[in-house]
Formats: structure tokens, C-alpha cells, sequence
């Protein structure tokens, strides 16, 4: 797997406004480190037209995104890094949901506000 022997990818799956892992997302915590949203996105479409979709297409642009914002703030930041501050910095699954360790590595919400503040610090 991608995630396990390139230190610089970030496998992403999908989850849902509940806290739990998609029924079409990626899954297992040697393939997949982060959820991020992914179901009933509200997203551009072809044609100016907007619709909500579903999928780990979704969910990876968000990941990145806030990688890209990390970067933003601390340039010097290498992969191994961004990792870390984004594991370190995960919110609790609301609901007391709970993510299976077998089906995600770091169970949890990535937290923007939380990783800029401990940059920060």
C-alpha cells in the first residue's frame, strides 16, 4: 500500500455527518490514515451547476486543503510533520461514535483550528 511505504502520502477515507466511515469508502489502518467528510458534499458541477456528492473524491480535497493551509503558516514543514500535527490535533467523533483502530489509523476529525494553534505554540 501507497500509505505504508511513502512517508509523504496521506490516505484518506470518507465519512459521514454520524462519525462513521462511509459504506463506499476506502478502509483499513494500513491503507487509510484520516477521515474527512465525504457524504453530501456541496460541490461544483458541470454546466455552472452546484449538486451535493458523495465519495472519497470529496473528502481528499479536504485533506489537502487543510494541509495547504498548514503550509500557508509553517512552510518548513515536511510530510512526516504534517502527519504528526494532524494526529496529535484530531477531534473526538461526536456522538460517541466510535472508528474501529482496523478500519482507520487515526480515528477522529482532522482539526484546522487545533494544528494552526499548536503551530503556533
Amino acid at each position: 500500500y501507497a500509505s505504508e511505504t511513502l512517508s509523504n502520502v496521506i490516505m484518506v477515507g470518507a465519512g459521514n455527518h454520524r462519525g462513521e466511515i462511509s459504506n463506499f469508502s476506502n478502509r483499513g489502518r494500513h491503507t487509510v490514515k484520516f477521515l474527512a467528510p465525504g457524504e453530501r458534499i456541496y460541490s461544483t458541477y458541470t454546466d455552472n451547476k452546484y449538486l451535493s456528492l458523495s465519495g472519497t473524491s470529496m473528502a481528499a480535497p479536504i485533506v489537502s486543503a487543510v494541509v495547504a493551509s498548514l503550509l500557508s503558516h509553517a512552510p518548513s514543514l515536511d510530510p512526516i510533520s504534517i502527519q504528526h500535527l494532524l494526529q496529535s490535533t484530531l477531534s473526538p467523533i461526536p456522538d460517541g461514535s466510535a472508528i474501529p483502530y482496523e478500519q482507520v489509523q487515526f480515528p477522529g476529525l482532522i482539526n484546522l483550528s487545533a494544528a494552526l494553534e499548536k503551530l503556533q505554540n
